[in-house]
């Protein structure tokens, strides 16, 4: 699937998981990512000190990423955010789409059709 260009068209969308994550010691996520994503070169990935780009996520990306499980769509992520968060979050709409934008172009989720 191409990227949403639209708000709507993000949130319409279901976000599905495309890397590992680990739990810290504050009970957030840091997303792991590896360093290079094509089969070819993943005998090289083993060979290096840190093979994963480390995203550190707040309590409110934690919270989207917990959520995401292949699933639910941008708008049902958005009501647990504001269950979870109340007016904190708002806009959440934006937010959650921003979220998954950036995401997506990191290649942390895949989006999927409804």
């Amino acid at each position: 699937m191409t990227t949403p260009t639209t708000l709507n068209d993000m949130l319409s969308a279901i976000p599905e998981r495309a890397v590992a994550h680990v739990v810290r010691e504050d009970d957030l996520f840091t997303l792991l990512r590896p360093k290079f994503l094509s089969p070819r070169l993943q005998w090289f990935q083993r060979l290096l000190r840190r093979p994963h780009f480390k995203v550190k996520l707040d309590a409110v990306g934690t919270c989207l990423w917990a959520h995401m499980d292949g699933a639910r769509t941008g708008y049902e992520l958005v009501e647990i955010l504001r269950l979870a968060f109340g007016e904190k979050v708002e806009p959440a709409d934006e937010r959650t789409a921003q979220f998954l934008l950036k995401l997506t172009e990191g290649r942390f989720v895949r989006l999927m059709q409804p």
